[in-house]
């Protein structure tokens, strides 16, 4: 008896310290404010599938890169490969060319990172992420046929403030050390310098170099400085510059077929199977060096209109040799680097005043180079282990792909409170792109080291291909706040998405070397069976599609 009396006595605070928790958590989240739509607004306000993680659980979860993200995210998926790296939400997502353009979008501080390595930066010193499930064309612009994701960084504070963090994880002896420091220069200027640093010793023991795979080393140094200019003006500048490196790779051979005995002979503890062990010559590794840097001015015209601009450039240079073999033979390499430039420049007109109307709208205008040089290397004088071969056995591939991308953009979306709880909005977007490649492959015959005259310039076959077309993008949601205790809300997107050009280099017959496609439009029931499932060829179709959603967001009435 005494024993049940006990636990109720311990029960009853329990309970009354979770109902004071769920009150307490649900004021924070009240509190929650996104820019998903271009303003600030409350979650709850914003008729958009969106999942928010704040800055304070991305440093509680040790959330140190965006594909770390994922785990903490429904529906949001990111890997990285040798090359790229991708981002699918429920499900959709490009594929993995590096001439592609992701089919979600990641946007820092207003900004586009239009290449999935640019947004390769470590994470940290982050107010806040935001998840954008479904098409964002409007407001977002081209390539969110999937959604977007929203990145905001922590802005100077008028007060002194820093923080520094020292982590160790010993089962892969990672170190990382991250610091920031916020305060006033001067009455109207106020600076934050935030940086990071990490490095990792591998978990996969290559027996052959007696080294752990793979090591990383990585830094990232962001400034930002706030200039109040007056009661309307506000001029940010923000600069930040980041490298990645990466010794090794944690890929391991566990079918190594006839050539086992082979590579026995050379390393007797060579094994195939999966046990974090692995064997090979050591010369991978993938080095990532980029910067950034955007102006940001914000003006307010009158109480109710505003103006922002946004101008900035996205950079980065990336390196990286993979040894194919995965063997202690240096037979197979694949080396490739890429060299990424892009500007932009984005003009957004803001109107709200105490009537039912809203107006955001704008211009862009962005401008993208991304040069691509890969070479692949098969030498079978190491594969046969000769020593010195009366001719060289050797087969090779060299491609050189370079793009050139304008985008011009013009954009607007209305919204109106029909009555307090219904509220409409309508939206369009109009876009032009225009794309220039080159692209040039080299293919070196087996039994020489002189390239065949095989040389195939793309432009030679049919010049240069400027792509120009013109996209019509529109959202109309609709809204209607039923009670307090729902939010239902209705989307009906139509979106198309960049016409991309495959980069990869390919043993195809010739006339598969011109992979070309045009925007299309899919319905929702065609979706799926348009979509380049990995069973066919790679092909350079986007898919674009026209999705209808209704969902209904639960929101506790605080009366």
């Amino acid at each position: 008896m005494s024993g049940k009396l006990f636990a109720t006595a311990i029960m009853a605070p329990a309970c009354m310290t979770g109902m004071l928790s769920m009150a307490s958590a649900q004021a924070v989240l009240d509190e929650i404010v996104v820019t998903a739509r271009k303003t600030v607004e409350t979650l709850d306000d914003v008729p958009i599938s969106v999942s928010v993680t704040q800055g304070d659980k991305i440093e509680r979860l040790s959330i140190g890169r965006l594909e770390d993200l994922s785990e903490f995210v429904p529906n949001l998926q990111i890997n990285e490969n040798a090359t790229q790296q991708t981002v699918t939400i429920r499900g959709i997502g490009s594929g993995a060319n590096q001439a592609f353009e992701q089919s979600v979008g990641t946007y820092v501080d207003g900004v586009y990172f239009g290449r999935g390595r640019s947004a390769r930066n470590p994470f940290f010193d982050v107010e806040r992420v935001e998840v954008l499930k479904g098409p964002q064309g409007i407001l977002f612009g081209k390539n969110t046929i999937a959604g977007a994701i929203n990145i905001t960084t922590r802005k100077p504070t008028n007060e002194f403030e820093g923080f520094a963090e020292a982590e160790y994880f010993t089962d892969v002896e990672r170190f990382s050390v991250s610091g920031a420091v916020s305060a006033p220069i001067s009455e109207n200027i106020s600076a934050r310098l935030a940086a990071t640093y990490s490095t990792q010793d591998g978990y996969v023991f290559n027996s052959f170099t007696q080294n752990e795979e793979e090591e990383r080393d990585e830094f990232t140094v962001r400034g930002i400085v706030v200039f109040d200019v007056n009661e309307d003006l506000v001029i940010t500048l923000k600069g930040e510059v980041s490298s990645y490196n990466v010794d090794g790779r944690t890929a391991q051979n566990v079918q190594a077929g006839p050539l086992e005995g082979l590579y026995l002979a050379i390393d007797p503890t060579f094994e195939s199977d999966l046990d974090f062990r692995k064997s090979t010559v050591g010369d991978d590794f993938d080095n990532t060096d980029s910067e950034n840097l955007t102006a940001t001015v914000e003006y307010d015209i009158d109480d109710d209109w505003s103006l922002t601009s946004i101008t900035a450039y996205v950079g980065y240079d990336f390196n990286n040799n993979i040894g194919a073999e995965f063997a202690p033979l240096d037979y197979v390499d694949q080396s490739n680097f890429q060299e990424h430039e892009q500007i932009s420049q984005e003009l957004r007109v803001h109107y709200q005043s105490t009537g039912p109307l809203e107006f955001i709208g704008g211009l862009y205008f962005g401008s993208e180079d991304l040069k691509i040089d890969e070479s692949f290397n098969f030498n079978l004088v190491n594969l046969i282990d000769l020593g010195v071969a009366i001719f060289p056995l050797q087969a090779s591939t060299v491609t050189n792909f370079n793009q050139d991308t304008d985008s011009y953009a013009v954009f607007g979306e209305f919204r109106y409170d029909i009555t307090q709880k219904l509220t409409a909005s309508i939206g369009m977007r109009y876009t032009e792109d225009k794309k220039s490649v080159d692209k040039q492959l080299v293919v070196a015959e087996l039994g020489t080291q002189i390239p065949a005259p095989g040389q195939e310039p793309l432009a030679a076959i049919v010049g240069r291909i400027p792509h120009s077309y013109q996209l019509s993008l529109s959202r109309p949601p609709l809204a209607f706040n039923i009670s307090s205790m729902t939010m239902p809300w209705s989307t009906a997107p139509i979106q198309r998405a960049s016409r991309p050009v495959v980069s990869t280099p390919k043993i195809q017959p010739a006339i598969s070397i011109l992979p070309r496609s045009s925007p299309k439009r899919l319905k929702p029931s065609k979706l799926a069976e348009n979509l380049p499932w990995p069973r066919e060829p790679p092909r350079s179709i986007s898919p674009i599609s026209i999705t209808t959603t209704a969902t209904c967001r639960l929101r506790p009435s605080m009366a």
